[in-house]
């Protein structure tokens, strides 16, 4: 019997063929196969090939085949074959043309490089402190009258009733008691009116000025003071700034040229010994007349005069202060200098031809040199107005009065007025001018590195750092200094000439008459009324010896008010100054050389002269017919008197054409 025991199963026919456990159950033999298939192949590549021990592969052999290649490239010429193969590269040289050029002199055009820099040459080097040089010619002019100020109350001026009309009776009317005021406005008379309108202000936005406000009155206010200007030479400052620091390390334009901050003033009085140079302890500092002195009086002017002179040697409120308001009288001589040109004046055209003013109390200006495309005034006209209805041939006066502004100018002007100054005091004036110092500069951000200063100012510098750092440890916590103080002053400049401010002396002389009881002058007389802030005239018939001081003048005197440019009446002023007439001299007949029929009728007498002494000031006053012809004129209000004559003359009556005057 057969034992008992499981069976394998059998594999079902049906069962698809399985590629991964084929190659699961084969993959060694595969690889095996393919090893001994290389390796066959390898062994009958080695039995196929050629053998090494060819004749041509023998040591002797390849000696021989290196010998002859080496014998063929030194003993055979291959120049030939380069041509054929490399035309490009042959270079056909004569050698001996080049040999004769060579012996000839060589032209040194070619290899010209220029002058040397010097500049290029000496860049880096050491920077100093510049040269300052000092203002000079210090030109001193005074002034006694009335400016225009602000005031919250109306001037005492203002309240005076109107000057009556002139006539013949006006004194008489004006005598009696009860006399009516005067309803009728007589005003000044434009072509008198020189100085500041506080009516045409404009005020200059762009120097930080600011109108006064509506409730401030403009009143007049007699001063007096000293105008002092001077010159600073400019284009020797330039050159001493760009010979120090042009070649130095660090050159920077802007900083290191003249940047201008003001001045500084010390006065003298030499009352005491005018012949004598002041000491250095009679130097006194006025501080009132240094640039932020200056500055602070504009808020008590009403306003600023125009400027006269030309803009390019100016550098406003820094060295050149503005002009105070002065009424009535011409102030371009207190304000220019006569080394500074001058703005030229240029009449201007209604149209008819005729000059007038812009009621500004001067006339229209014209920078000297000026194109016209600017506005002195503000008002787009290049500083004068001109009528639409302007001529060809005064198109072409103006033209020709407009040369060009220099763009560069030479001098600086430096103005400034000492109202601190006495009257009948003797003065002498000095001046400094203040730079911002170059090497120290205003801003922290441009400061110059110390490495590139000479030990000098290297040491000057520090101790402005040090001084600089001590305020700033002075601040509260969170502030800081913006800019720095950084001053470089000049030395101070040579003493000006002795210089009086005194009260002055107010006579205008007209015509002398040669008067049977003797000689005869026509001439007024003036003082000024401080209270009221005018000048008193009164127009007189003086001889020899006379004095002009006395009690008020009856029924009043005609006195000009500054600002509203009226005539006011102004009575109960009694003349306190007892000027005297010293002589006169005038109203001879002059020869009649061109005029011989006529001098018998109508003689031209020889012009007026008065002299007169003044006690409070102890000098000799001469008023001359033809100096003072026109403040005579104004102050006599002769226009008006001379027009009041010719209308009451009578008229002769004209003849009508076609009729007899016989009857």
């Amino acid at each position: 019997m057969f034992g008992i025991g499981k069976s394998s199963p059998k594999k079902s026919a049906k069962e698809p063929f399985n590629v991964k456990q084929f190659l699961l159950d084969h993959c060694e033999k595969m690889i095996l196969a393919l090893f001994v298939g290389a390796s066959g192949f390898l062994v009958y590549q080695g039995f196929s090939g050629n053998s090494f021990e060819s004749a041509t592969k023998t040591p002797e052999s390849l000696k021989e085949q290196s010998m002859g290649a080496r014998n063929r490239i030194v003993g055979e010429n291959h120049w030939t074959n380069l041509v054929q193969a490399e035309p490009g590269r042959l270079v056909t040289a004569r050698f001996a043309a080049k040999s004769e050029t060579s012996r000839k002199p060589t032209t040194a055009d070619p290899y010209s490089i220029g002058r040397l820099d010097n500049k290029d040459l000496q860049k880096g080097g050491k920077r100093g402190d510049p040269e300052i040089v000092s203002p000079f010619d210090i030109e001193v002019k005074s002034f006694f009258g009335v400016i225009a100020v602000s005031s919250l109350r109306p001037g005492p001026a203002d309240d005076l009733p109107n000057a009556p009309p002139v006539s013949e009776d006006r004194r008489r009317a004006a005598r009696a008691k009860n006399a009516p005021v005067s309803t009728v406005e007589r005003k000044l008379d434009p072509k008198y009116d020189k100085g500041y309108n506080p009516l045409t202000v404009v005020v200059d936005a762009s120097k930080g000025r600011k109108p006064k406000p509506k409730e401030w009155k403009v009143v007049p206010k007699v001063v007096w003071f000293n105008a002092v200007t001077a010159v600073v030479d400019h284009q020797q400052l330039l050159s001493n700034y760009k010979r120090e620091f042009e070649l130095a390390a660090g050159y920077m334009p802007n900083r290191d040229s003249p940047n201008y901050i003001g001045f500084q003033v010390q006065r003298a009085d030499v009352t005491d010994a005018p012949t004598q140079d002041p000491t250095e302890d009679q130097w006194k500092d006025a501080p009132e007349c240094s640039t932020a002195g200056q500055l602070k009086m504009l808020d008590y002017w009403a306003g600023e005069a125009k400027e006269v002179s030309v803009d390019t040697y100016l550098e406003r409120d820094i060295l050149a202060m503005p002009i105070p308001p002065v009424l009535l009288t011409d102030y371009a001589p207190l304000a220019s200098h006569s080394l500074i040109p001058q703005v030229k004046i240029l009449p201007v055209f209604m149209g008819n031809g005729e000059g007038g003013t812009d009621g500004s109390g001067m006339e229209n200006q014209m920078p000297e040199g000026s194109s016209g495309e600017g506005s002195m005034d503000g008002d787009g006209s290049g500083g004068f107005r001109v009528a639409p209805q302007m001529t060809p041939e005064e198109m072409a006066m103006v033209a020709a009065a407009t040369p060009k502004i220099p763009v560069f100018s030479t001098h600086k002007l430096i103005r400034f007025f000492d109202f601190g100054a006495q009257l009948n005091r003797i003065y002498r004036y000095r001046i400094r001018l203040v730079l911002e110092d170059p090497n120290f500069p205003r801003l922290e951000s441009l400061k110059v590195n110390t490495a590139s200063m000479k030990p000098e100012t290297v040491a000057r510098v520090q101790q402005l750092e040090d001084a600089h750092r001590a305020e700033v440890q002075k601040l509260a916590p969170g502030k800081k200094i913006l800019v720095r103080n950084s001053k470089l002053a000049s030395p101070w400049s040579s003493a000006s000439a002795l210089t009086s401010l005194r009260p002055p002396t107010e006579l205008f002389a007209s015509g002398v008459d040669l008067a049977v009881t003797g000689v005869k002058a026509k001439l007024v007389y003036g003082e000024w009324d401080t209270k009221m802030g005018l000048m008193v005239p009164k127009s007189v018939i003086a001889d020899r010896g006379m004095v002009l001081s006395g009690p008020p003048v009856e029924g009043g005197n005609d006195v000009i008010h500054p600002v509203m440019k009226v005539i006011k009446q102004l009575s109960g002023f009694g003349y306190r100054n007892p000027v005297t007439i010293a002589d006169l001299r005038g109203g001879q007949p002059l020869a009649a050389q061109n005029r011989p029929e006529k001098h018998d009728k109508d003689p031209l007498p020889s012009a007026g002269e008065v002299v007169a002494f003044d006690p409070r000031t102890g000098d000799l006053v001469i008023s001359g017919e033809f100096t003072d012809l026109e403040d005579y004129r104004m102050y006599s209000f002769a226009d008006e008197v001379e027009a009041m004559e010719k209308a009451a003359k009578p008229t002769k009556p004209q003849a009508v054409p076609g009729m007899s005057s016989e009857k």
